[in-house]
C-alpha cells in the first residue's frame, strides 16, 4: 500500500518513541526469522504479519529482537492506532495522519506506517509467531 496522496516529510523525533514493533525487509527479514528460530523466541509475546519478503512484529519492548537493518516502530498518545518510526515523525500531526489512513484506505486498526516510503501495513490480522510458519516462510524464499 502507498500513501502517494498524503504528502509527508519526515523529521527526527525527540525524544524517540519506545519501540513496540519492528519491521524487516529482504535479507534483514531472513536474519530476523533465523534469529527468532535460533533463540526460541517464537513462543513469546510477539505477534506478527508477513509478506513474501517482509516481517512486521509487535510486542513489548523487552521482547523485540535487536537485529541490524530493522526499523523500530512505536505508538504515540496522539495516534494510538498507528505504529510510527521511533526515530522519525511525520510532518503532519500524527492524529491527522492516523485519521487519514484509516478513512482513506478503509483500514481496520492498528496499522503501521513506514517512514520515508509511506508504505502502510494493516496489523489487525497479526497472529502469534509460530516456529513452523517461520520455517515455511524461510523455506519459501522469504526475503530476496
Amino acid at each position: 500500500m502507498s500513501l502517494a496522496t498524503l504528502p509527508l516529510e519526515w523529521a527526527l523525533r525527540e525524544p524517540p518513541l519506545p519501540p513496540t514493533a519492528v519491521h524487516a525487509a529482504g535479507e534483514f527479514a531472513r536474519a530476523l526469522a533465523r534469529r527468532l528460530l535460533e533463540q526460541g523466541e517464537t513462543a513469546g509475546p510477539l505477534t506478527g504479519v508477513a509478506t513474501a519478503t517482509e516481517l512486521l512484529l509487535l510486542g513489548p519492548q523487552e521482547a523485540l529482537p535487536w537485529v541490524e537493518g530493522l526499523t523500530y516502530l512505536g505508538r504515540s498518545a496522539a495516534a494510538p492506532s498507528l505504529y510510527l518510526s521511533t526515530l522519525w515523525r511525520p510532518s503532519l500531526p500524527e492524529a491527522l495522519v492516523e485519521r487519514a489512513l484509516l478513512q482513506r484506505l478503509r483500514l481496520v486498526p492498528p496499522v503501521a506506517l513506514l517512514p520515508h516510503d509511506g508504505r502502510v501495513f494493516p496489523l489487525a490480522q497479526a497472529r502469534a509467531l509460530d516456529p513452523a510458519a517461520l520455517r515455511r516462510w524461510l523455506d519459501a524464499g522469504g526475503g530476496p
